[in-house]
């Protein structure tokens, strides 16, 4: 028997010497939901957002576009733009405030029905950012030729501005299903609104391909309209409104919890001006995640590049 137990000591002592320690470092792991804001701030900033978008959309496109756009007149629409640059730069930066608002709406929709379908969450950020970069593209488009001498070119411009936006819409409609589809499932968004978001979409859908396929909804546009503004305004006054706990369990320390909306920001624009410190790159490798960066690295990037180039437009056009 002591011959054994020596023999097992001895092996023991063998692997023991080749097994290597466990590490008490924290395992990095990148986690995919991981893009934390308190829920219901989330909820606040994005029905806001909504709302800031619907008013700053209206006001350009009820104040602005349809006075000076006449449609099927080329000479009225050109008399209509003349002398009104600083109005339709107005517009342009309207039509600018409004996709950045719908990139801040697509991230706060990913962190609010991440938990409930990861992938639909994403799939609908994804096409409302289709969508802000479609409006966005129509607004330089509609700003390259709305200030041209030429009748035609400017004309032009406004038709291809409608058409763009028309195809922003059609991926708008899309989204604002998946996002009605995500409120239905979910346990923090009531079953009315999901259904209510749903309705709005599909009217967008139904609008937009009758006005591509040259038909005139003449009867049923003021339904379909009052549907899409009663979907979207529903979902804003219920997020800004609402106190029902989310989805998302709250983290119990601030070093185990996923870095803030704040912290991503600041360390993407520190990254960008190459003065990131030490201790936030450490921090932003142990609790980040890389979709977030990437977003919000893309959005930063998007909003820097688009003010440049409106900054350029207006010099241009004041020299």
């Amino acid at each position: 028997m002591r011959s054994i137990d020596g023999s097992i000591t001895r092996i023991s002592t063998r692997l023991s010497g080749r097994v290597r320690p466990v590490s008490t470092r924290t395992n990095t792991v990148l986690r995919p939901d991981s893009f934390h804001l308190d829920d219901r701030t989330a909820m606040r900033i994005t029905g806001v957002s909504i709302l800031l978008m619907a008013i700053v959309g209206g006001l350009a496109y009820g104040l602005i576009h349809m006075p000076l756009h006449m449609p099927g007149d080329p000479s009225a629409t050109f008399k209509n733009t003349t002398g009104q640059s600083k109005l339709i730069v107005v517009a342009f930066a309207a039509w600018l405030l409004v996709a950045l608002l719908d990139v801040v709406v697509s991230m706060g929709v990913y962190q609010l029905y991440r938990i409930t379908h990861n992938r639909l969450a994403a799939i609908t950020a994804g096409l409302r950012w289709g969508y802000a970069a479609t409006l966005a593209l129509a607004a330089f488009v509609l700003l390259n030729s709305a200030l041209d001498d030429d009748a035609h070119i400017v004309y032009m411009g406004f038709e291809r501005f409608e058409f763009i936006w028309s195809v922003g819409l059609l991926i708008f409609g899309s989204h604002l299903i998946c996002l009605g589809s995500l409120a239905h499932q979910s346990r923090l968004t009531p079953k009315p609104i999901g259904w209510l978001l749903i309705i709005a979409g599909v009217s967008y859908l139904v609008t937009k391909v009758g006005w591509f396929a040259g038909y005139v909804l003449t009867d049923i546009e003021p339904v379909l309209a009052a549907a899409m503004i009663i979907g979207e305004l529903s979902f804003a006054i219920w997020l800004i409104v609402a106190n029902r706990k989310s989805d998302t369990p709250k983290k119990k320390s601030n070093e185990d919890s996923p870095l803030t909306f704040l912290e991503v920001f600041q360390s993407v624009l520190w990254a960008a001006a190459g003065i990131q410190k030490h201790e936030n790159r450490v921090r932003d490798f142990t609790r980040g995640n890389p979709i977030q960066f990437i977003l919000m690295g893309v959005a930063f990037t998007a909003g820097f590049v688009l003010a440049l180039i409106g900054i350029v437009h207006v010099i241009l056009m004041n020299t």
